[in-house]
């Protein structure tokens, strides 16, 4: 993944994703390679699987009905479980994301999906009638049992009304405001983005107790993100990724952050909104 530093930098008002992942990586722990030696047979309710053997400390095989991929991964202990980021597969232009909870008996898989070069996706009216998303990349979310009768992954709304400050690097500062459980606000205070923000779309799992997986999506540059957020330590760990609007280059970067509360911000919608997220609490989408 230290393939970012080969990538150019854009000099456009709007950083791309070459720009935004120089630095952004300075605070993120070391890998660990607990899970080296290791194979996991995962299954999926609809009768899916998919095998996870971790030859090297660096490198995982994936085999499902797609075929094998190898790819080149960094590993972090996440509490009891592990997030394992993958390299881009430049094939399907594609990034895995894997929570794995073997003491749970369950994981979460997530498979980010970057545009074609050249496809800008139309106007953003046209994109959501085409998609239903505002952003040109694609999200698929997979829940597999490592062991017959695990829980599966609900999706949460303890993020909703919170604002956080997340300090990646001393040149590297953002806030969040998430607003609902589809929808969060961002700005830049130090880092490439300075002074720009946005409205963006994002997915949020209930892990655990204080324990939250984020996943973002950016709709005017082709950028996304896997993180998992930990309120008792207060720090979020996870990856960056996207591709260069013109080039189409493919970049990925795993990242850590120190969280700090801003505020809370009372939320007329939150008693709709746990209706809703207990109706369909149990199961990842696809």
């Amino acid at each position: 993944m230290a393939d970012i530093r080969d990538m150019p930098t854009a000099s456009r008002s709007w950083p791309q994703i070459g720009d935004i992942l120089v630095n952004h990586d300075g605070d993120c722990p070391p890998p660990t390679g607990e899970l080296t030696g290791r194979t996991f047979a995962l299954a999926g309710s609809g009768g899916d699987r998919m095998d996870l053997t971790f030859a090297d400390d660096d490198r995982v095989l994936l085999r499902d009905s797609a075929g094998e991929r190898h790819l080149r991964c960094q590993v972090h202990r996440i509490r009891d479980a592990h997030l394992v980021s993958c390299e881009a597969d430049a094939g399907s232009r594609s990034i895995a994301t894997i929570y794995l909870d073997p003491q749970a008996g369950r994981a979460l898989v997530i498979e980010t999906t970057m545009p074609t070069p050249g496809d800008g996706g139309g106007d953003l009216l046209s994109r959501i009638a085409r998609t239903g998303s505002q952003s040109m990349v694609g999200m698929r979310f997979e829940a597999f049992a490592i062991r017959p009768g695990a829980a599966g992954f609900a999706r949460g709304t303890g993020l909703v009304g919170r604002y956080f400050r997340y300090r990646y690097s001393d040149t590297h500062v953002y806030d969040h405001i998430y607003l609902s459980e589809r929808y969060y606000a961002w700005f830049c205070h130090a880092g490439p983005d300075k002074g720009l923000g946005d409205f963006d779309e994002c997915d949020h799992f209930e892990l655990g107790p204080d324990l939250h997986l984020l996943c973002w999506r950016e709709k005017l540059i082709p950028c996304g993100a896997v993180t998992i957020e930990d309120h008792r330590a207060m720090r979020s760990h996870g990856v960056i990724m996207g591709s260069d609007a013109e080039t189409g280059q493919i970049a990925c970067s795993v990242v850590s952050a120190a969280i700090m509360p801003v505020a809370d911000v009372a939320w007329a919608g939150a008693a709709a909104s746990q209706e809703i997220a207990a109706g369909r609490a149990g199961k990842a989408t696809t």
